[in-house]
Parts: structure tokens; C-alpha cells; sequence
């Protein structure tokens, strides 16, 4: 929850969390009298939520899964592209570009955020509401993939020739973003670009002017997932396709809650 390190002895602390957050959702509706201060509340408790969702899988997954499903994406990739793309990507490695999407890698949770905030600012709570809750039906959905094909990433499984040199804070950023997670099965799907494209897609829907401003530097993350050893292409794939999948069920079972209610 706090950092990298051995996972043992923690799942009681994550467990009693999850318990807490959950009395905590069910008891917003009666703690926030105003629309406007249950829509941020909900928005605080699934951020924080999302973390320690993510952080607990470190304790659940080597005991699910002990299979390392990096040799399968790693044959995919080699089968598609006949060699290593992380490896081969070292090419690219130029500093100032590397520095470049570095910075946009680590800016991956500003994606959604941003989209979110706009559509509130835009059409109001409904609007809010919707797409918090197809953003965090997507990172769910990234976590299921997690849970069933558990994977290191290429920089923690292959060796590459070259270190991530940047220009100012790229190595910095790298080593920290490695530091701070925890969880360390979280490739396939890639959830950053899951999430990145998930995010142009209501920025498409709802704010449009957003949509165009973030293009570029979202594309620009998709591609760092590889050229920085986040991910095997493999997993970028996946992720594309989950997009359309978390959309549409997620959509369906909003659709549910209203017909409910």
C-alpha cells in the first residue's frame, strides 16, 4: 500500500481498508446533503479506492496465479514482430524524446481526471457521473485482466542493453514509478492505454475541444507503454480491445440503474 516491497503480513491491513471504504460508500448518501458534495465524495473515495484495489492484488495474485503468463505475450510479440519491440525500441532512445514520454507516462492519471472534470464543467453532475463510473468500470476491468493473466512487465523480465536516460527527470521518474508499485502483474491488459483511450472516447462524446487537446499527448503514452518496457505489444492490443468491452458493459449496467431507478 505504501511502496514496493514483500507483500507478506499486509492482507489483513488491506482487508480492514476495503471494509472501512465500503462502510464508507454506503454511508455517503447520509453524510452529503448536497448532489454537488456526494458527486465529489464519490469521486475522492473511488480514487482512493482504485489504489488500494490495485495495491492488494500484489498478496492475491502470486498464490491465484504463480503461472508466468510473460512467456506467452513475449512469443506473441516475437511471433508478430520476430524479435523483441521493447528491445528493438531502444533505437528510439533519443533523451529528449524518451524525456518526452516519460512525462506523459507518468501524467496518465491527468488523462481521466481532466476528461472528468471538463464533462462536469460542461453538462453538470449527470454527465460527471456517468463518466466517473465508466472510467472506473475500465480500470476495474483492466484489474480482472490482472487477476486472470498476471504479468511482469519487459523491464523487470528481459534484459535490454541500455538504460532509460532522459534529459532532466526521465530516469528519475522511471525508477520511482518502479519504486512506488506494489503490485507488479499489471500488463496485460496495459490499463494505461486502456484508460487513455477510454478517456478520448468520452472527451469525443461529451468535450470535444478537450478530445483534440489531449490526442496527442495520449497517443504519446500509448506509446511509451513499450518504448519504455511498461509493456509487451501484446498487451497494448489487449488493452485497445478492452475499450469497446468495459464501454459496453459498463454502459449496460448503467443503463440497469436507471431503468431501476
Amino acid at each position: 500500500m505504501f511502496g514496493a516491497g514483500a507483500p507478506e503480513g499486509r492482507p489483513w491491513l488491506h482487508a480492514a481498508t476495503h471494509a472501512a471504504l465500503l462502510v464508507l460508500v454506503l454511508a455517503l448518501p447520509r453524510l452529503c446533503r448536497t448532489p454537488r458534495g456526494l458527486a465529489v465524495a464519490r469521486a475522492i473515495v473511488t480514487t482512493v479506492g482504485l489504489l488500494f484495489v490495485f495495491s492488494s492484488l500484489a498478496w492475491i495474485l502470486p498464490a491465484l496465479h504463480p503461472e508466468p503468463y510473460e512467456w506467452r505475450w513475449l512469443a506473441f510479440d516475437r511471433a508478430l514482430f520476430g524479435g523483441d519491440p521493447t528491445v528493438a525500441a531502444q533505437a528510439w532512445h533519443a533523451p529528449l524524446f524518451v524525456e518526452v514520454l516519460q512525462l506523459c507516462y507518468a501524467a496518465f492519471y491527468f488523462v481521466p481526471i481532466v476528461v472528468i472534470a471538463a464533462a462536469w464543467h460542461r453538462h453538470g453532475l449527470v454527465v460527471f457521473d456517468r463518466c466517473l463510473a465508466l472510467v472506473l468500470f475500465g480500470f476495474l476491468t483492466s484489474y480482472v485482466g490482472y487477476l486472470i493473466w498476471p504479468t511482469l512487465p519487459p523491464s523487470r523480465f528481459l534484459w535490454h542493453a541500455r538504460e532509460i536516460e532522459g534529459v532532466w527527470l526521465a530516469r528519475e521518474l522511471h525508477a520511482a514509478l518502479a519504486a512506488a508499485e506494489l503490485h507488479r502483474w499489471n500488463c496485460f491488459p496495459s490499463g494505461h492505454t486502456m484508460l487513455s483511450v477510454l478517456s478520448l472516447v468520452l472527451a469525443w462524446r461529451y468535450v470535444r475541444r478537450v478530445f483534440w487537446i489531449l490526442l496527442v499527448p495520449a497517443t504519446l503514452l500509448v506509446l511509451s507503454t513499450v518504448v519504455l518496457r511498461y509493456h509487451y505489444v501484446t498487451d497494448v492490443l489487449a488493452g485497445l480491445l478492452g475499450v469497446p468491452l468495459a464501454l459496453a458493459v459498463g454502459e449496460r449496467i448503467l443503463r440497469a440503474d436507471d431503468a431501476s431507478t
